[in-house]
């Protein structure tokens, strides 16, 4: 369970294996969404913010829509995940 932040509400998260490497290029049909993120260094509710603005999560913090998420992180390989899966 991923505590509360500020007016963000808790919430729970089921963690996946890990990916060995993330490639370098992910193949996506011309018109997928697409959303890309970059490290945001801890500003979580920022980010929640920012997700709710264009849609992508709702007020539970659910997917609204299935689309093609990036994580980009300076600190770790970057990833690629459709969600929901």
């Amino acid at each position: 369970m991923v505590p509360a932040v500020g007016e963000v509400p808790a919430f729970k998260v089921t963690l996946r294996k890990e990916d060995p490497v993330a490639p370098d290029e992910v193949p996506l049909a011309q018109g997928t969404p697409l959303f890309v993120v970059a490290d945001t260094h801890g500003q979580f509710e920022t980010l929640v913010e920012l997700l709710q603005k264009h849609r992508v999560i709702d007020v539970e913090l659910k997917m609204s829509t299935r689309l093609y998420v990036t994580l980009v992180s300076t600190q770790s390989s970057s990833a690629t995940r459709a969600f929901p899966p």
